[in-house]
């Protein structure tokens, strides 16, 4: 095992293992509603990027290869698998898979908020504190890619903004239109910060992907 598996590898692994997770939600509500030829998609998926890390820990997987790269693999396979399921199903079952696509990222997303604030023991929620917890489940990229930059909080308003679009690889890899995957992911994060209540809103205000600057996302509270 490398000796210098640390803390933020563990974090970030399990941001991972998150994305991981929001796969298999996307195959059981597929699957449940249109079949098993939801699962042919998924397997060869998993046979095209390689198969989810599931529950095996971090420090069984890695041995002696480098920490970034072992890393950025997984984070590469990972988005890029997802995107390629999603592809896959809206060639296949057409708007009606849009639309089911986007109520499972919303409700991942919504139980995972639930989890959050459960886990972080939570009793103040402001667009500052929902912001920091977001970073803790949300996959955007290596720690060190420093794309984001924020804005200075108040009680009632955070801007977060990117200044590249990390996923953009994986959605033209997939071969899946980058407008959609970002709504995907919007969608993902409105339902987390629904799921931390505490009256916070959330919005995509501007995308690289749909021709702005830079990426901005809003958190505001009433």
């Amino acid at each position: 095992m490398s000796a210098f598996l640390g803390p933020i590898h563990h974090w970030l692994f399990s941001k991972i293992k998150l994305v991981e997770d929001r796969e298999n939600a996307i195959i059981d509500a597929f699957s449940k509603k249109f079949g098993n030829d939801v699962h042919t998609i998924a397997k060869s998926a998993r046979q095209k990027y390689g198969e989810p890390v599931g529950n095996t820990p971090i420090d069984e997987m890695i041995g002696d290869s480098p920490i970034h790269g072992f890393l950025h693999d997984r984070i590469t396979a990972a988005e890029t698998r997802e995107s390629f399921i999603i592809a896959e199903l809206s060639k296949k079952y057409g708007a009606e898979a849009n639309k089911l696509a986007m109520d499972v990222s919303y409700e991942h997303g919504l139980n995972t908020g639930k989890r959050a604030l459960k886990e972080y023991e939570m009793e103040d929620v402001n667009p500052e504190s929902a912001y920091k917890v977001l970073q803790n489940f949300f996959l955007d990229g290596m720690p060190c890619d420093h794309v984001t930059e924020v804005d200075q909080p108040s009680e009632k308003a955070l801007h977060g903004r990117h200044t590249d679009c990390l996923h953009k690889p994986y959605w033209d890899e997939a071969g899946i239109a980058g407008s959609f995957m970002c709504e995907y992911l919007a969608k993902w994060v409105d339902g987390f910060i629904a799921g931390l209540g505490g009256g916070v809103k959330y919005k995509r205000a501007k995308a690289i992907i749909k021709g702005d600057a830079f990426c901005e996302d809003v958190f505001e509270k009433a």
